[in-house]
């Protein structure tokens, strides 16, 4: 029960670990690209972009309320996404680490059992048989 406590601690660690590193470098580069975009559209939307239509300012003003909430709910979304994926994650891994678990756990009993062969006690009068043979059959020493 301590390996597949273990287990499930450190599976759990490490795929928040990696999870949450995965979900910061996802907030840098869409937080990035929304700067970018925003860089390219206030010069449009400032006093200089005076010549527009309004149709173009129209859209233009609803693209910078867009980044406004992309800023916005930019961390919880990736928050909600990012443990979602972790629990999926660690559930999956944690499942099948114990499948292995309990698989070894039963090999390891399987190879701990004494194999099916001969008993002690035969081994012991096969072993005094064959030695009181050998000493019958040997010829004796012939002395110089």
């Amino acid at each position: 029960m301590k390996i597949k406590r273990a287990w499930a601690v450190q599976s759990f660690t490490i795929c928040f670990v990696l999870n949450a590193l995965l979900a910061v470098l996802v907030y840098v580069m869409a937080n990035g690209a929304a700067e970018g975009f925003g860089e390219w559209i206030s010069p449009l939307l400032g006093p200089g972009g005076a010549g527009l239509p309004d149709n173009a300012r129209t859209v233009l003003g609803g693209a910078g309320a867009l980044l406004a909430d992309v800023h916005r709910y930019l961390v919880p979304v990736l928050a909600a996404l990012a443990g979602a994926t972790t629990l999926l994650l660690w559930l999956i891994v944690y499942l099948l680490g114990r499948r292995q678990i309990d698989r070894a756990a039963k090999e390891t009993a399987r190879a701990a059992e004494p194999a099916a062969g001969p008993s002690k006690d035969d081994c012991t009068t096969e072993t005094t048989e064959s030695a009181e043979t050998a000493e019958k059959t040997e010829p004796a020493e012939e002395p110089r």
